[in-house]
């Protein structure tokens, strides 16, 4: 075994599920983070650093979320096998079908 593509080489396509758990976790701290800026926004106890806070979270966890899900997308659309999902819905690959090019030299 290489030792350069056992430690750097490319993962197979079950990883992508690391990218969709992550993406969930983003959202789930993003509503949290949502949430509470707005809790204490109308909150009569208004602590502009609290409030401020929670905008720098909801940034941070937004930009999280929106980067997992991209990563997520591009690894279940690239080529190879397809992704299999929780609850048994599969993401096909968008390389599955044939080369148009070819199957118009076929005719």
């Amino acid at each position: 075994m290489n030792l350069n593509n056992t430690l750097f080489g490319p993962l197979s396509k079950q990883y992508c599920l690391y990218f969709y758990l992550l993406s969930i976790f983003g959202f789930v701290f993003l509503v949290i983070a949502v949430l509470g800026m707005l809790f204490n926004l109308f909150s009569k106890k208004m602590d502009g650093k609290i409030v401020g806070g929670f905008l720098m979270a909801a940034l941070g966890y937004g930009i999280f979320y929106f980067q997992s899900r991209l990563l997520y997308s591009m690894c279940s659309h690239s080529e190879g096998m397809d992704v299999q999902m929780p609850g048994g819905a599969s993401v096909p690959s968008k390389n599955t079908k044939e080369d148009p090019k070819e199957d118009h030299k076929k005719k």
